[in-house]
């Protein structure tokens, strides 16, 4: 969609809260300033932001790799709330006339309510909720994948970023070696993370090091 004052899809916004439902998320994204990049949400309780808010990680993502010169849209992915409610993602790519990416309109719906929903009709009737008679998997009580993570602040975003990471070590940051920091960095790089204003300092704060530590990690892997 060609798209050149992002402010014009505002009403839109507003238009699918209502279609969509108070179970339903929809945000309006305007890249000129990643930090304070929401212009517009509906039903925000659902993540918990509110216009002022920030980027999310998967958004870093897609302008670093560029992403959205491939496709306009990527639907259905899994996202996971800050109070940690799984939700079904899709993002549209809003792009000008000369095809730069200005902003991103999104949805988000909840799907903790469909998924209890589906556990008591399996106990309704009378499935083994562990393998129902057909043979299908009940649904997750957690997603086994997150694409995106959403948080109220840029702290938020770099401590989901990073935990993401650091889960995988099964270590803490302080007893990490400057081999495996350096490839949290790396990563973190690659997710677009250091596109954000301050990041350097939250990343050295998180992983105990220095911002010149941080920048030397850099130094290396670019």
């Amino acid at each position: 969609m060609r798209c050149n004052d992002i402010r014009e899809m505002i009403p839109l916004v507003k238009f699918l809260g209502k279609v969509l439902g108070p179970n339903a998320e929809v945000v309006l994204h305007d890249l000129k300033n990643y930090d304070n990049s929401i212009v517009a949400i509906e039903n925000g309780h659902i993540s918990g932001r509110k216009p002022g808010g920030p980027v999310t990680d998967l958004v870093l993502s897609v302008i670093k790799n560029k992403r959205y010169e491939k496709e306009d849209f990527v639907t259905n992915y899994t996202g996971k709330s800050k109070s940690g409610n799984l939700l079904k993602s899709s993002t549209f790519y809003l792009k000008n006339d000369r095809s730069e990416l200005i902003g991103l309109l999104c949805t988000n719906i909840d799907m903790s309510v469909y998924m209890d929903l589906d556990k008591k009709l399996r106990q309704i009737i009378n499935y083994d909720l562990e393998e129902d008679v057909f043979g299908q998997e009940p649904l997750p009580e957690q997603p086994g994948r997150v694409d995106e993570n959403f948080g109220e602040s840029l702290e938020d975003l770099t401590a989901s970023s990073i935990e993401s990471i650091v889960s995988e070590y099964g270590v803490t940051p302080g007893r990490m070696s400057p081999d495996e920091k350096i490839e949290i960095v790396r990563q973190l790089n690659e997710k677009g993370v250091f596109l954000l204003k301050g990041e350097v300092s939250r990343v050295a704060k998180y992983l105990n090091v220095s911002d010149a530590t941080v920048y030397r990690y850099l130094s290396k892997i670019r």
